[in-house]
């Protein structure tokens, strides 16, 4: 088929056709429509009206054998033929259509094909007045050799809803030989279509920005409706004060499309943390063909966001002993950090700077615009090199979990909600490796923070989702920064085991990032759990403890051991220069765990308060007794 969207300004052309009364039908309303539909009209007849000569064989068909047309819309089976049976001149005419109230641009479309001899123009008759020339059609539409339909969308007349109220005709002048040959026509539509409306949508921030750093901040120009003007400028203002501007020079006639504007920009060193407010203003300027922003209601959107200092790694194992004496693991300080993920936001996907909108009919994402393969994961830097959407279990989809079929590095994976062949090495959650949604080979980067320098063993728990799909990752090092390129490989791990097997990482020292990048070809879904490493030192101040939500202390705690008095369930928080981190998840505290000292005989014997702290000399109180390795809660 072929299809010309030619846009027609409208000039007076001193031809006069001869006047013709108006059909006496009942007129139709805009929007108007006729498809002939099995070879029937869905409204009034359409008219032939003679102006010389005799009238044509006028018809309705499905399939037009001298040309082999069948209609312009398979489904709709039907189509009009006027025959070049013979000679004379004549106007095929809609009914009449009454414009409804209503302001917008008038659009008139339509399918047609005339054979080369037939001479054809557009005419028109309003309230009854005589027919007037509209636009010659004489250079679209014919083709002996190879009939096909031909596409016209006129916008713009009757202009603005200037005839709004008024009733009138469309018609096409055919001066007709007789010599053989059709004029046929379908899908033929009168409208009045909105104002133009130039908007904004889908806005972007890079998420948790950080002072000094540098953010994406990104969003659409929409034009909406049929040919506009594309002069516009999008501002950006940051809590008021502007800080981007982006100008776009007229291009000529645009219908509905969108515009990606998009840049980077860098947050002060003096910002503070908090929330903040990114604006955007649209300003218009209509100067082809009358054309005006008819909405201004969607021309500013204002995006909240935060600025944070950055991830405040918490606590982890947190644990109770069988004296009731809390104990959790501080990763800043130095030792030896077990992670076991169970601090993660449940199905977060590392914040990749990527855009969805929701679907629209399956109630889960579909992928927009990408801008940024780079993102973070509590601690971690997540890099999904491959940038495909990816699997997903099934029971999660019934489910509607969050960033199903997301490009992602790997996902925070739940398994408070269940899946038939996965789960957790320890606690609830791990994190897990998709593979693509596509079959091609997966390349999904997780990389640590900085590690202490010194040589390590690195541990952690790896298995695969299906024994029938084995998993592949490389184990990788750089001794300089986390970018890709500074990435040594030390070795390539096949996982086929659905059960978590122990894995033993000899990391060599100046090493300062550790990566695994899952690369498998024909892999579902790997599973790693409780990685195991020896972080870079950085400062604490201490810890905070909480009961049922409230804080127990006054000031943070130093040490990494809390003997609970009452029952409840308890949680802990770092204290770090930059801030507090998030809790961990809590644990449930019943019974006092109080021994006493009579008829026990220890050695190596040193006391803790409460929150702690090392006593030499206890008196009156409840203590830690830590003797033999073994820790206690005693009263004096």
């Amino acid at each position: 088929m072929k299809n010309i969207l030619p846009f027609f300004t409208i000039l007076a052309i001193a031809v006069t056709i001869p006047s013709v009364s108006a059909s006496t039908r009942t007129s139709v309303f805009t929007p108007y429509s006729e498809s002939f539909e099995n070879q029937t009209y869905s409204g009034p007849e359409w008219e032939v009206i003679k102006l010389s000569g005799e009238l044509p064989t006028v018809h309705l068909v499905n399939y037009e054998p001298n040309t082999g047309l069948y209609a312009a819309s398979v489904r709709d089976k039907g189509f009009l033929v006027v025959e070049n049976d013979h000679a004379g001149e004549v106007i095929l005419a809609t009914p009449a259509i009454t414009v409804t109230e209503g302001m917008g641009d008038a659009l008139f479309e339509w399918f047609y094909f005339r054979n080369s001899h037939i001479t054809l123009q557009g005419v028109s008759q309003w309230n009854n007045e005589k027919w007037e020339p509209d636009y010659d059609l004489n250079d679209w539409g014919s083709d002996d050799m190879a009939p096909g339909w031909t596409s016209i969308s006129v916008s713009g007349w009757p202009k603005y809803g200037t005839r709004t109220g008024q009733t009138g005709r469309f018609g096409w002048k055919l001066k007709l030989d007789g010599s053989g040959g059709v004029f046929c026509i379908d899908q033929v539509s009168f409208k009045l279509t909105p104002k133009y409306d130039f908007g904004l949508l889908r806005p972007y921030i890079s998420p948790s920005p950080q002072p000094g750093h540098e953010m994406t901040v990104a969003v659409e120009v929409g034009a909406f409706g049929q040919l506009t003007s594309t002069n516009y400028k999008v501002i950006a203002q940051l809590d008021g004060v502007q800080i981007w501007e982006s100008t776009s020079p007229d291009r000529g006639p645009w219908g509905t499309r969108y515009d990606h504007q998009e840049f980077q920009y860098t947050l002060p060193e003096g910002i503070t943390l908090g929330q903040h407010t990114m604006t955007f203003n649209l300003e218009f300027a209509g100067d082809y063909a009358s054309s005006e922003d008819g909405n201004l209601e969607n021309n500013t959107i204002e995006v909240p966001f935060n600025v944070t200092c950055g991830f405040l790694q918490p606590a982890a194992k947190l644990e109770k002993s069988e004296e009731g004496i809390l104990t959790w693991n501080i990763p800043a300080s130095g030792h030896r950090f077990t992670d076991d993920f169970e601090y993660l936001e449940s199905f977060s996907d590392g914040n990749l700077y990527v855009a969805y909108d929701l679907h629209p009919i399956y109630d889960y994402d579909v992928y927009i615009q990408s801008y940024d393969n780079h993102g973070t994961l509590g601690l971690y830097s997540v890099i999904d090199a491959d940038g495909k959407p990816t699997l997903a279990a099934p029971e999660w989809e019934e489910a509607l979990v969050p960033n199903l079929y997301h490009l992602m590095a790997c996902t925070v994976a739940d398994f408070t909600l269940p899946t038939e062949s996965m789960r957790a090495a320890s606690g609830n959650k791990t994190l897990l490796f998709w593979g693509n949604a596509d079959g091609s080979p997966a390349d999904n980067w997780l990389i640590t923070p900085e590690l202490s320098g010194e040589a390590q063993q690195v541990t952690l728990k790896m298995a695969a989702a299906d024994p029938d799909s084995p998993e592949k990752i490389e184990i990788l090092v750089s001794t300089s920064d986390k970018d890709i390129s500074s990435f040594s490989l030390v070795s390539t791990i096949d996982i086929e085991s659905t059960d978590y097997e122990d894995y033993l990482l000899n990391i060599p020292e100046n090493v300062r990032y550790l990566a695994l990048r899952h690369i498998s070809d024909e892999g579902y879904a790997l599973l790693i759990d409780d990685l195991e490493y020896a972080m870079k030192s950085r400062d604490v101040i201490g810890s905070n403890i909480y009961k049922d939500g409230m804080k127990v202390n006054d000031e943070p705690i130093q040490g990494t051991t809390f003997a609970p008095t009452e029952h409840g369930n308890y949680s802990v928080t770092v204290v770090y220069p930059e801030g507090e981190s998030a809790p961990t998840p809590e644990i449930e505290f019943k019974g006092s765990g109080i021994s006493n000292l009579s008829g026990e005989n220890y050695t190596n014997i040193f006391y803790l308060d409460l929150f702690g702290n090392r006593i030499e000399n206890p008196s009156e109180g409840i203590f830690i007794r830590i003797a033999n390795g073994k820790a206690t809660k005693v009263i004096f």
